[in-house]
């Protein structure tokens, strides 16, 4: 990166940087309308056929509550960064199995030591996928460990584990009895939805088995992506922008996520001004690596090991 075409902050943000208190509430109802329809149209047609393509829009739009969270983390959801704190962590955060508070101090961390050994999001650290998979199952990968005192790949991932720093972000006072009865919460009142409208209640189960089957291990798959340079050892994996179409963006970069090298370089940046940020920081010199697509490097994921990046 040729730091000297880098533009100040100030610059940036007098640019870029103008924030509203009506995107971020519109894109939370969008997503929630967009879940609620799809488990209730899966519950009217009582087809098991539609339970898969149910599950696959959901994947995108729990992925996009994913979204709306890192947004308030960033303080970008709203204006007001306490009523962005207050809506993604009722209705973002919780509802994605994530703790708010101790999410919010690792990211910003991550942020600080991206591209070292002290990142604590340990994403960035897996050089295959072997590795990636106890995050990307962690709940299957818990239990699998109570249950048998063993899960595939332990070893190797308690190796990658060993080398980085894995200071703890506990969670909040109350946060598990939280996070415990939003997600009780959903299922049954969906299953209730269902029932209302003369619906297959079991519709309901498709919210918490997509995000904890499906929807968890994508976003694992884009984070890593977005962050690990396994195939381009000269670029700073911090600063990725990663060519992407419809179907992918729906899947894996909801709400211009794939502009992941612009965001790093100013993550205060609201989500809908990433792409012009990109176009003006790309005019002004400054290097973004970019990817061709999150499906063709997940590919090389699994055809070829990776090398450590850090």
């Amino acid at each position: 990166m040729r730091e000297t075409s880098l533009p100040s902050p100030q610059e940036i943000s007098k640019l870029f940087g103008s924030k509203n208190s009506v995107s971020g509430p519109l894109h939370l109802a969008a997503t929630w309308t967009g879940i609620l329809l799809t488990i209730l149209g899966a519950a009217h047609f009582r087809s098991w056929a539609l339970f898969p393509i149910a599950a696959l829009l959901l994947v995108g739009l729990q992925h996009r509550l994913f979204t709306l969270y890192h947004e308030a983390i960033h303080g970008c959801l709203t204006r007001n960064a306490k009523v962005g704190d207050i809506l993604a962590r009722f209705f973002a955060a919780y509802p994605s199995l994530t703790r708010y508070d101790g999410v919010r101090q690792r990211h910003i961390d991550h942020h600080l030591r991206a591209a070292s050994r002290e990142d604590p999001e340990r994403v960035s650290h897996c050089e295959n996928w072997r590795q990636l998979a106890p995050l990307m199952y962690p709940i299957p990968y818990a239990l699998c460990r109570l249950v048998f005192g063993w899960a595939p790949y332990d070893a190797e991932f308690q190796r990658m584990m060993a080398e980085r720093d894995n200071t703890p972000y506990p969670f909040a006072p109350g946060e598990r009895t939280m996070i415990s009865a939003t997600m009780a919460a959903i299922p049954v009142i969906l299953a209730l939805l269902c029932w209302r409208i003369g619906g297959n209640p079991l519709a309901a189960l498709l919210y918490p088995a997509t995000l904890i089957l499906v929807t968890n291990p994508v976003m694992v798959l884009r984070q890593w992506v977005e962050h690990y340079n396994f195939d381009r050892h000269d670029a700073d994996p911090r600063y990725f922008y990663v060519r992407s179409n419809p179907v992918e963006r729906f899947f894996f970069a909801p709400m211009h996520f794939n502009f992941h090298g612009a965001h790093h370089f100013y993550p205060w940046i609201p989500q809908y001004n990433l792409p012009v940020l990109h176009a003006y920081l790309r005019d002004r010199g400054v290097e973004i690596h970019e990817r061709s697509s999150y499906t063709g490097v997940i590919g090389q994921l699994l055809i070829r090991p990776a090398q450590a990046a850090a």
